[in-house]
């Protein structure tokens, strides 16, 4: 799964798109948990593995999105910012991240379970949630090392975005993704499976509009023009 992930990155990297620090940072990851996976004591193994490529399969029809049209409904307003606008690493990377929890992780669960999330599970899922919230420091090492070495001074910049790369984010973000599994399953059972997804797909754009369009203001003047600056220190790799 990681060989079509750094494809990916390098066909991104080369055409100068923005998709790719998040595909560097997903590469990242799924080989860090490939090295760890024997080591963490699953109750089921082949259940998180199973849950791992669907939920990389989710992320897979953003990533052969040609544009924001045409990809999944929680990734157009990403892609929207991401190939219209001027964004920084930082932002590159948790839009990604929230796109890929929030709208991409509760269809990963459907589709797995084929259905509701199975409580019998949810231990697993949530030493998954460790091992990740674990790692959030390395992901943000490896990508400052790779795009722009200033990342970590940087991200003050994203206000309340940079909680999404903490410990906790990640822990809320992907427990709020077990919920929304379950809420989709209910929807589908009562015929109005439309209503949930649209949801899911507004809480993305939320946050789209938190992390790109401060408020008015000098406040907000100033905001624009440090992430316009921090947008410059974007660096392209050769390889």
């Amino acid at each position: 799964m990681a060989g079509w992930l750094r494809d990916d990155v390098r066909r991104w990297e080369a055409a100068r798109d923005r998709r790719a620090v998040f595909g560097f940072a997903y590469a990242t990851i799924t080989e860090r948990i490939a090295e760890v996976l024997p080591t963490m004591g699953f109750d089921d193994t082949a259940w998180v593995v199973a849950l791992d490529e669907a939920f990389a399969a989710e992320f897979r029809r953003a990533a052969d999105a040609v544009g924001p049209e045409s990809a999944p409904p929680g990734w157009r307003p990403v892609l929207g910012a991401l190939m219209r606008r001027r964004t920084s690493v930082f932002e590159d990377l948790v839009l990604g991240m929230v796109a890929h929890i929030v709208y991409d992780l509760p269809h990963a669960l459907l589709a797995v379970e084929q259905g509701a999330p199975d409580a019998r599970h949810i231990r697993d899922f949530h030493r998954m949630n460790d091992l990740l919230a674990r790692g959030t420091g390395a992901i943000q090492d490896a990508v400052a090392r790779r795009y722009n070495p200033w990342l970590h001074w940087l991200d003050r910049l994203g206000g309340r975005l940079d909680e999404v790369l903490t410990d906790y984010g990640m822990r809320l973000a992907r427990g709020m993704a077990w919920y929304n599994a379950e809420r989709l399953a209910a929807a589908a059972a009562a015929g109005d499976a439309g209503a949930t997804e649209e949801s899911l797909a507004r809480s993305v754009t939320k946050v789209v509009a938190l992390a790109l369009d401060p408020p008015a203001g000098v406040i907000g003047l100033g905001l624009r023009l440090l992430r316009l600056v921090a947008s410059f220190g974007k660096r392209w790799p050769s390889s």
